[in-house]
């Protein structure tokens, strides 16, 4: 027969070592309740107001804002990533306490109910009725009794206590997952911009490319350009009306030239003195009208050309090749003039410069 006393001490000294395992699972993280959920979350969003708030008054029209704004998005990215990797860590855990905890509560159940099964079994043979009836008084009965009673009761209450913690975990782990799903949405909101301003940032290179690819054409045509002008010293061309004086200087402005100003030089001698080419070309032009009265225009093939109107008449015609110093034509009176004169202009790379120098004037 066994000792009634000893199936009890057993039974609790059983139920104590069960439960001191069960008392060291506590949940450690930040993020344990939904006030400390809701805390971490808040501080995350008031962080991406302030990021969003800061990036709008920021430049975005250099490559150099551009970069700064994208190191501030990554810090905010790598703080949120580094809570949601917490959050999650807290997850885990408290998914690991809880499949402790329904396998500690599986054994106790069963440890609870092989007890009950054995003292239903030593009921039978009357002994818990012997440790009642031989107790030495009154007192000593309801003690046992109520040993008795305390050993089933603290077998209910550790059943509940751990129920009542399960429960606790169900509640904390989805507060941590909505506090996840919140920091996710945070997250992919900070990617967003984050991918903006690397598209941004791409579109910036692309322009800063195609500006750099036109600068270059426009200095490879600069340097063509100036690779084709040839400096024209000055004297180095033939007096196109030899013996001839200077009746009027290049440049004067004023109601004489219509408001405008003058673009050659008036050579003066008799009328049907010879004019010659100041140098050699070729005959571009050679005609008459109202203004000009007769005209030949020389190209020189170095930039420059050669202007002379109001010719008595022309030995010369459009396409001639020419040489300095040949006859081109007579000085005369025609076109819209005061008094016979050559008109002399030399236009040098397309500019029209003051020839008096270059004839020796």
């Amino acid at each position: 027969m066994l000792n009634l006393k000893k199936v009890v001490i057993v039974g609790v000294l059983l139920l104590i070592t069960i439960l001191i395992p069960s008392q060291q699972l506590a949940v450690t993280a930040n993020c344990d309740s939904q006030a400390g959920c809701e805390a971490i979350v808040t501080t995350l969003e008031k962080k991406s107001n302030e990021l969003t708030e800061q990036l709008s008054k920021m430049s975005s029209t250099d490559r150099t804002s551009i970069e700064s704004k994208m190191d501030l998005v990554n810090t905010y990215l790598q703080e949120v990533s580094v809570t949601r990797d917490d959050i999650q860590a807290n997850i885990n855990q408290l998914a690991e306490q809880s499949e402790q905890l329904e396998i500690e509560a599986m054994n106790l159940k069963d440890k609870v109910a092989g007890r009950m099964i054995h003292m239903q079994e030593l009921t039978k043979g009357n002994v818990l009725l012997d440790f009642l009836v031989n107790s030495e008084s009154l007192g000593d009965f309801i003690q046992r009794a109520m040993t008795l009673n305390d050993l089933t009761a603290y077998d209910q209450k550790l059943l509940n206590e751990m129920q009542t913690k399960l429960d606790q975990i169900v509640i904390n782990t989805a507060v941590s997952e909505s506090a996840r799903a919140s920091i996710d949405a945070l997250y992919v909101s900070a990617q967003g911009q984050l991918d903006e301003l690397h598209a941004l940032e791409a579109k910036l290179v692309v322009e800063l490319q195609k500006e750099a690819e036109t600068l270059v054409a426009q200095q490879e045509t600069v340097q063509s350009e100036s690779s084709q002008i040839v400096t024209v010293p000055e004297g180095s061309y033939t007096n196109p009306l030899p013996g001839g004086y200077l009746m009027f200087p290049w440049g004067v402005c004023g109601d004489d030239y219509f408001g405008r100003c003058h673009t050659g030089i008036d050579l003066g001698a008799y009328v049907g003195a010879p004019v010659v080419a100041a140098a050699s070309g070729v005959v571009s032009a050679a005609g008459s009208d109202s203004s000009r009265g007769n005209y030949v225009t020389i190209s020189h093939g170095d930039g420059s050309t050669t202007q002379y109107y109001h010719l008595n008449s022309l030995s010369v015609s459009a396409g001639q090749s020419v040489n300095g110093g040949q006859s081109i034509g007579t000085m005369g009176a025609t076109g819209f003039v005061t008094a016979p004169h050559l008109h002399f202009e030399l236009w040098i790379n397309g500019v029209n410069v003051d020839p008096a120098g270059y004839i020796g004037f």
